[in-house]
């Protein structure tokens, strides 16, 4: 019985094999001898050559050992490709963004990271902004955005034509594990890449990055640094400011017209109207004097 949920529907391709969902571990140095004595049975579901589910020597077990290990890169690269895939059709479809130099359409996902070393970009609607890198780091990877994971993950399934065991009290996962092996090695590479890439841009181009709270800096005191927790999707990140930035002295150096300017723009972006300005300025001026 196939998973109705699962990249075959109700349905299943000739010779579908069902493997655990907590198949492979998360690193390759965990794929031990005796990992391979206990999951060699499964062998045969990624290489037809294999007849018998039953090792004969130790030269079967090194050929499953390089076969997982191989598989689980196979997995990490393909987490990693799809992620920089969707971060790229969130920023032409979602958010409609186009280069910095030529304001050419987005094809790469090295374009949009280069959006992030332009201050000027970044500092115009600089909240949308900060948005948009949640996002890209941190967002396309919750419950409520992951469709490219699942889609991934069955892609892989039906390449490989296996499927998971239906869950019951014989092979309950040793581990825990929400969504199976697959999601969690497509996560794994994708994750720590494209976060650490962004906050490297972040950190050196504009003196500010995202973090969410397990990557928080020592929380020794820091004359340099502040942090501002912010809230996207009901999720709480944290915004870390070098205040010995350049970006950063030359924001608190911005002469009063520039962000009186863009204080308008974020007011009237939000639905303030003309009238409702002019009255906050005048309730203002009338209680701290002209």
């Amino acid at each position: 019985m196939t998973d109705p949920n699962g990249p075959y529907g109700t349905g299943a391709p000739p010779r579908v094999n069902e493997i655990p969902r907590d198949l492979f571990p998360k690193k390759s140095s965990q794929i031990t001898k005796q990992w391979c004595e206990s999951t060699y049975k499964y062998f045969h579901c990624f290489d037809s050559s294999v007849r018998s589910k039953i090792y004969s020597n130790d030269d079967d077990l090194t050929k499953w050992e390089s076969c997982a290990i191989a598989l689980m890169d196979e997995i990490k690269d393909k987490g990693f490709l799809e992620a920089k895939n969707e971060i790229v059709r969130l920023a032409r479809k979602r958010f409609n963004l186009k280069t910095v130099e030529g304001q050419n359409e987005i094809i790469n996902f090295e374009e949009v990271v280069n959006l992030f070393k332009s201050s000027s970009w970044y500092n115009t609607d600089v909240d949308h902004k900060r948005y948009i890198l949640y996002m890209f780091q941190y967002g396309i990877f919750r419950t409520t955005s992951n469709t490219w994971m699942h889609e991934a993950a069955y892609d892989w399934m039906y390449a490989h034509s296996v499927t998971y065991e239906p869950i019951n009290k014989t092979n309950k996962p040793k581990h825990k594990t929400k969504k199976g092996f697959i999601h969690e090695l497509l996560h794994l590479k994708s994750s720590n890449n494209i976060q650490d890439r962004f906050m490297r841009t972040c950190k050196r181009y504009l003196g500010q990055y995202l973090l969410c709270r397990d990557r928080l800096p020592n929380k020794t005191k820091d004359d340099s640094k502040e942090i501002q927790e912010l809230t996207f999707m009901n999720y709480s990140a944290y915004l870390v400011i070098d205040k010995t930035h350049t970006s950063s002295v030359q924001s608190l150096a911005e002469d009063p017209k520039t962000r009186l300017v863009k204080c308008f723009g974020y007011a009237k972006q939000f639905g303030m109207t003309k009238q409702d300005i002019m009255r906050h300025c005048e309730i203002f001026f009338r209680t701290n004097g002209k």
